[in-house]
């Protein structure tokens, strides 16, 4: 029960930071610095699964130690993944690669792909370890 309620928590937090990042560039001056563009660019991809494996990772503390790594799992995974495809879509798109109707499809099936693995690395670490319980 606690896992559903984090992980439909963390997906709406989710969503929030990325539609909330989509109009913050709106809010800022018309000449901003080049390393506000990169901290921006990165916060979309890093911040929205920060806020899914903080909630997840914290149903995951009840019962294991060192579920901090869930949290680092589900943010470099998801957000590494959505980075480089990005970077590559652009590329290819300005190059005349890539058509964008499949780079969407894609896009999605590659950070689904990322967030399944480096979260399943994890949970075989939490398998070798003992569940923490309330019995003495």
């Amino acid at each position: 029960m606690h896992w559903i309620f984090a992980t439909i928590l963390g997906l709406i937090l989710y969503l929030a930071f990325q539609v909330s990042n989509q109009y913050v560039p709106l809010l800022l001056p018309p000449f901003y610095s080049s390393q506000i563009k990169v901290l921006l660019n990165l916060a979309f991809y890093f911040v929205p699964p920060l806020a899914l494996g903080i909630a997840q990772g914290s149903a995951l503390r009840r019962y294991f130690k060192g579920s901090g790594l869930w949290i680092a799992a589900v943010t470099l995974g998801v957000g590494g993944a959505g980075w480089v495809t990005s970077e590559v879509a652009r590329q290819g798109i300005a190059n005349g690669f890539i058509y964008p109707m499949i780079l969407s499809v894609a896009i999605y099936l590659i950070e689904g792909l990322a967030y399944g693995i480096t979260t399943w690395i994890t949970l075989s670490f939490f398998s070798n370890q003992l569940a923490i319980t309330n019995e003495a």
